[in-house]
């Protein structure tokens, strides 16, 4: 009985200690993300206060670079990112999603929004 008890501790701090390991990955990842959607944002609020047509144009760029992204890195070659593909990947693929996948489509997201594209940060976090 005792050692089926130190297995069983042993076990819970190691999930414990997992958890938080994942948590802090999560979260720098999160920070990292943010940051070059900041970093993006500002050098478009700085262009289309120099000129303002612009605001017509750098999306439409952002547009290019996020697909050139995904068609050219991701396994998965179809667009788009958040809670649409985790329940995919959820339900029809085991709840595996490819690492090239994950990086990509969080990347091209921060490229379409962070340069003016019409969506929100949730999803692209969830990744």
């Amino acid at each position: 009985m005792a050692m089926l008890s130190k297995d069983l501790i042993s076990s819970y701090i190691r999930h414990v200690g997992l958890s938080a390991l994942i948590g802090l990955l999560v979260g720098l990842a999160i920070v990292v993300f943010f940051n070059l959607y900041s970093e993006l944002w500002d050098l478009f609020v700085i262009i289309t206060r120099m000129y303002s047509y612009a605001v017509v144009f750098i999306p439409v760029v952002g547009f290019t670079l996020a697909y050139s992204i995904v068609k050219t890195i991701a396994k998965t070659k179809t667009t788009g990112c958040g809670t649409h593909v985790l329940l995919e990947v959820y339900r029809y693929e085991d709840g595996v999603l490819p690492e090239k996948d994950t990086v990509s489509k969080t990347l091209a997201s921060a490229m379409s929004i962070g340069l003016g594209g019409s969506a929100r940060l949730e999803g692209p976090s969830l990744l």
